[in-house]
């Protein structure tokens, strides 16, 4: 997701959709300072042709399953909805070599609230704030309409972290202390229920580069997972994460493939779209496990002509679910998007797009899925 033009990526998919930028809709000065406004206007019309998979502009993969046999009307064929609440408005503000970017969208809640997605300030390198995590990278992103995009990538969230970003041979490195998540399930040890404990930072590092039409990343992971009681029931465990990702873009021809590959053990959040978010789970005698996973992307993007293109993308996540959980886990996601993109005046686009959604639990119940989205966008 990613139609990128110029400052801040606004694009028409989901995630990437604000990593890196369109030009601004106005600059304001004050002496030695320049503010950019920016963001775009999107509407999403969707039509989920089988169950429903949700009321927003992207599709939640947990009904793909929860959904396909229910006696209710989410489980019947036919769900249509529309909204506006993509949204986005964000200010870059510059001044004497500081750089500071506030930016947010309408998914606050029901009520349209403005919602915060980044906030932070970089000099020389230095970066302090929310945004995307260090353990990210957008190459293996296909532009979609749907506001999640493919399953399968690393990161592709925002949180709180200090970073650093220096030149490094054809590329970059940076490396980050980042907000750790409670992201352990305690389902099996009541006395660890509500425990989780954060103590220590994530520790990322990524090196990005370019050659020759190729762009790649590769980025790592170091992470504890804790739980303490306070009442003598403890335990913590480590966790890691690697990927890596490239994008070539074919000279003259207008075509760019690209793909990715994340794993970890004890990865948890970090792994984009996965069935199951923890990243560890307490045992029946109150150890601490990690849980293994892992995804990968393939995409493919066309020029059709100057105004328009055509993007393909392939996603799947899979999680080596425990034995003491539940065979109604979702263990394995897959996704596959296809679609036209039409711009026919700068910064304006239109596109259609079909998503099919594939996934099966624990006890081997498989389900499927298809949504078609029509969608309306204009970057300023």
């Amino acid at each position: 997701m990613k139609i990128v033009k110029g400052v801040v990526v606004t694009a028409a998919s989901a995630l990437a959709l604000a990593a890196a930028g369109a030009a601004s809709a106005a600059t304001l000065h004050a002496g030695n300072t320049t503010v950019d406004i920016y963001g775009y206007v999107k509407l999403d019309a969707t039509y989920d042709v089988n169950q429903s998979l949700g009321s927003e502009s992207y599709v939640n993969l947990g009904d793909v399953l929860a959904n396909k046999d229910a006696k209710t009307a989410a489980g019947t064929n036919g769900h249509f909805n529309m909204t506006a609440r993509q949204s986005r408005l964000g200010f870059k503000i510059q001044n004497d070599g500081v750089t500071a970017v506030i930016e947010g969208d309408f998914y606050g809640s029901s009520t349209n609230t403005y919602r915060l997605r980044h906030a932070y300030v970089e000099w020389n390198g230095i970066l302090a704030g929310q945004t995307w995590t260090n353990f990210n990278s957008w190459n293996d992103w296909i532009d979609s309409l749907d506001f999640d995009g493919q399953a399968g990538h690393a990161g592709g969230f925002r949180q709180p972290q200090i970073r650093y970003t220096t030149a490094a041979g054809m590329g970059k490195f940076s490396i980050s202390l980042e907000q750790p998540g409670t992201d352990i399930n305690t389902a099996s040890y009541a006395a660890a229920a509500g425990n989780a404990k954060n103590q220590l930072p994530d520790l990322t590092v990524k090196y990005e580069g370019s050659a020759n039409g190729l762009d790649y990343a590769v980025a790592g992971l170091v992470r504890q997972l804790k739980y303490d009681n306070n009442n003598g029931s403890s335990d913590s465990t480590n966790g890691y994460g690697v990927m890596g990702s490239v994008r070539y873009s074919m000279a003259n021809s207008g075509t760019s493939i690209m793909g990715g590959l994340t794993y970890g053990d004890g990865i948890g959040r970090y792994l984009y779209l996965t069935p199951l978010g923890d990243g560890a789970y307490v045992d029946s005698s109150g150890n601490l496990k990690t849980i293994k996973a892992w995804g990968g992307t393939l995409g493919l993007t066309q020029k059709v002509s100057a105004t328009s293109d055509v993007n393909l993308g392939y996603g799947i996540t899979k999680v080596d679910v425990p034995s003491s959980f539940s065979n109604t886990q979702d263990e394995k996601y897959q996704t596959v998007f296809l679609n036209y993109l039409w711009h026919p005046v700068s910064n304006l686009t239109y596109g259609v797009e079909w998503q099919h959604d594939m996934a099966r639990n624990k006890g081997g119940t498989t389900g499927s899925a298809n949504r078609l989205q029509f969608s309306t966008i204009y970057n300023f």
